[in-house]
């Protein structure tokens, strides 16, 4: 079998450039989300402190590895307006059970900010997807706290009519089954509204379709992200690369997320024989996808530019390169593997944000991949005698 692909010299420096590399994108986080950025990170820093620092002490650890770059790229994953309890909750069952039950540092399987990410949404799906509207100048952030109310979802998510179904154009949650509350109304409004209003006025009162000017295919009501991007023209390129559209903190401009990634790709702090398939992966699959399922899968410069895919790629896969496949043909098989199934969860799920779901599994499948390929490869291992 082959020897791992990381040399142990760059893996002392991958922290160190990680740190680096997110420095700008909490800068361009606060001045799009306010000063409560900074009350996620140190609440994520002081958690991940805690927590090492006891594991350290259970373990009688003699030369402990703390888990630095975990804590400081987790809340960029993470909407600015989650409640702040939340972060210490998903970074704390991550570190114990992700990484400090399986030997420490650099001895994990999954990657331990994707594993807190996953844990929140699965756990907490409502406040995880609730993304607030940034705020219109790139500056102002940096005066204020709170950041503006939820006006709108990330374009990963379905916009949605559930408080006026005469406007369009009015954001609401989505149910967790992936239908419209415009398509199926709530069945405890329905029976309390049975017992002040009679039937046949409730009929009569129902919207009709003349009520909504371009109403979506009906198999757009039983999909679990964004509708077909021809109909929905209140995002574009321009808005995704400088910060105006919602997202999660670390995606605010996914202009620099594009530099920072190809700089990791050409300094091979993200080695290109994962990113490069992953990038190709995701633009083949979504560019297939979008044409025989428009209304499910989005467009491939959306899939790149909307949501965590430069953010996983900049900064979550460099901050913890030993949860990818170490051999240098299974990372060729990983990064397919990565872009493929963002793709798939994001288009045919009831989770758009598929990311962090897609590097959890391609985490999971690299011990498989990389026996696989060295049995291919470089033939089967002898038994000891």
């Amino acid at each position: 079998m082959p020897k791992s692909v990381e040399p142990r010299r760059r893996l002392a420096l991958y922290p160190w450039v990680v740190l680096l590399a997110v420095l700008p994108v909490y800068v361009g986080a606060v001045g799009r989300y306010g000063l409560r950025v900074l009350a996620i990170l140190g609440l994520s820093v002081l958690t991940g402190v805690l927590v090492d620092a006891l594991a350290f002490r259970l373990r009688r650890d003699p030369a402990p590895r703390w888990s630095w770059t975990a804590w400081l790229v987790l809340p960029l994953a993470l909407p600015a307006g989650l409640p702040l309890w939340m972060p210490p909750v998903g970074l704390a069952f991550a570190l114990v059970f992700a990484m400090h039950f399986l030997g420490g540092c650099g001895r994990t399987l999954f990657p331990v900010a994707a594993t807190a990410v996953v844990f929140l949404t699965l756990s907490y799906p409502g406040p995880s997807s609730q993304f607030c509207r940034p705020f219109d100048g790139p500056t102002m952030g940096f005066s204020r706290y709170e950041p503006p109310e939820p006006a709108s979802k990330s374009p990963l998510s379905e916009p949605e009519r559930a408080e006026n179904p005469a406007d369009p154009a009015l954001p609401g949650p989505r149910p967790a089954n992936g239908l419209s509350h415009s398509a199926l109304p709530d069945s405890r409004q329905a029976n309390d509204s049975s017992s002040t209003i009679h039937p046949d006025q409730r009929r009569s009162d129902a919207p009709s379709s003349s009520t909504f000017p371009d109403p979506r295919p009906a198999d757009d009501l039983f999909r679990g992200a964004l509708p077909d991007t021809r109909q929905a023209g209140d995002f574009s390129c321009r808005a995704l690369l400088t910060g105006e559209m919602p997202g999660p903190l670390g995606a605010s401009y996914a202009g620099y997320l594009a530099l920072l990634a190809t700089a990791m790709l050409l300094t091979g702090f993200l080695d290109p024989r994962f990113g490069l398939p992953a990038l190709l992966a995701a633009v083949l699959a979504a560019a297939l996808g979008h044409h025989l399922f428009p209304a499910r899968v989005l467009p491939p410069l959306v899939q790149v530019l909307a949501g965590g895919f430069l953010l996983c790629l900049a900064v979550f896969v460099p901050s913890e390169p030993a949860a990818l496949p170490r051999t240098p043909e299974g990372r060729w098989l990983g990064g397919a593997l990565f872009g493929l199934l963002t793709v798939l969860i994001r288009g045919f799920s009831d989770h758009g944000e598929g990311v962090w779901f897609a590097l959890l599994l391609t985490a999971g499948c690299s011990p498989l991949i990389d026996q696989v390929v060295g049995e291919r490869l470089y033939g089967r291992r002898e038994p000891a005698r």
